[in-house]
């Protein structure tokens, strides 16, 4: 078991190690090639000393947004570190930033978002639409991990 782990964890570091960090309005980003689920991402943002993609205002939501658009990461889903904080079959509407333990104190969800009634309880960012949007945790998604 523990051999699995470390074969794991080796392969999501040469994996990311494959990808570039970027500096985006003076913050160190990594954005994903690969598409993971939202708890395997999380996993291989903490395996490059890093946390999941926290929103913490509309400037960083802007600046993002627009480097994403312009450097050729249109039409992606990118799990970001936004949860649900009751993930289970019923919605409470609390969503935290998780490696923050954060609530979310801005949003940017797109106007039919966050559905309360399907089971949706992780945020990704749509670059199609510029917008935040929540679905399922086991699907997969491109992510973007940031410096803690």
């Amino acid at each position: 078991m523990i051999f699995k782990i470390s074969l794991l964890l080796s392969f999501i570091i040469l994996q990311a190690s494959a990808n570039e960090r970027v500096n985006i309005g003076g913050k160190e980003y990594f954005i994903s090639t690969d598409e993971l689920t939202w708890t395997k991402a999380a996993d291989a943002c903490h395996a490059m000393q890093m946390k999941m993609y926290a929103i913490e205002s509309d400037e960083e939501n802007t600046v993002v947004f627009d480097y994403l658009n312009t450097n050729g990461y249109d039409s992606i889903y990118l799990w970001t570190g936004g949860k649900e904080l009751n993930d289970t079959a019923t919605t409470d509407g609390i969503w935290t930033w998780v490696d923050l333990d954060l609530t979310f104190g801005f949003t940017d969800w797109a106007s039919t978002r966050p559905n309360p009634f399907a089971r949706h309880f992780c945020v990704y960012l749509s670059t199609w639409s510029s917008y935040w949007l929540d679905g399922d945790c086991g699907a997969t998604n491109k992510y973007i991990c940031e410096t803690y």
